[in-house]
C-alpha cells in the first residue's frame, strides 16, 4: 500500500504514516515498513524538502514564512527546514518579492496611495514574506511610481 501511496506523487514519511495508518496499518508496521523504503531511498525528506522549496519559490513565488508553515505541516523536522531556507536570502527574498508587488501593483493602479499599499503588505504577507521585505519593496514600489 505505502508504495501506490508513493507512486501518486511525492510524500513525506510522516505524510505516508498517517496514510497508512489511515489505511488501517499497525503503526509499528507502518514504521518499519518506512525505514525499509527509506534504506531504499523511496523515501527522502531532505530531497522532499528541496524540491517543494524550489517549487514554492520559483513556481509559486511564496516567501520563506509560507514555505516553513508548508514543509511543517507535511511533516518535515525543523533542522531539515532550516537547512533548506537558508538557501532563501534576503536578496532572493526581494526579488520575488517585488516580482509578485509589480504584477499586482499594475492592477491597483487606480487606487489612492494608502490603498495600494495596504493592498501590496496584504499580498506579500499572504505569500509569506518578512515585514522587512515587506516594507523595503512597498516603499521602493509606491515611492518610484509618484
Amino acid at each position: 500500500k505505502a508504495l501506490n501511496i508513493l507512486n501518486a506523487c511525492g510524500r513525506t514519511r510522516a505524510q505516508l504514516f498517517n496514510s497508512l495508518c489511515a489505511y488501517g496499518a499497525d503503526p509499528r508496521m507502518a514504521d518499519d515498513v518506512l525505514d525499509e523504503l527509506e534504506k531504499l531511498g523511496l523515501i527522502d525528506d531532505v530531497q522532499y524538502a528541496k524540491d517543494y522549496f524550489e517549487q514554492a519559490v520559483y513556481n509559486k513565488n511564496f516567501g520563506p514564512r509560507r514555505i516553513k508553515q508548508s514543509l511543517y505541516e507535511k511533516g518535515i523536522s525543523n533542522e531539515i527546514i532550516s537547512e533548506i531556507l537558508c538557501e532563501y536570502d534576503y536578496t532572493m527574498q526581494l526579488d520575488i518579492a517585488r516580482k509578485v508587488a509589480l504584477k499586482k501593483l499594475l492592477s491597483y493602479k487606480k487606487l489612492d496611495y494608502y490603498k495600494q499599499k495596504q493592498k501590496l503588505y496584504s499580498i506579500l504577507a499572504n505569500k509569506g514574506f518578512n515585514y522587512d521585505v515587506i516594507c523595503e519593496i512597498t516603499y521602493s514600489l509606491l515611492n518610484e511610481n509618484d
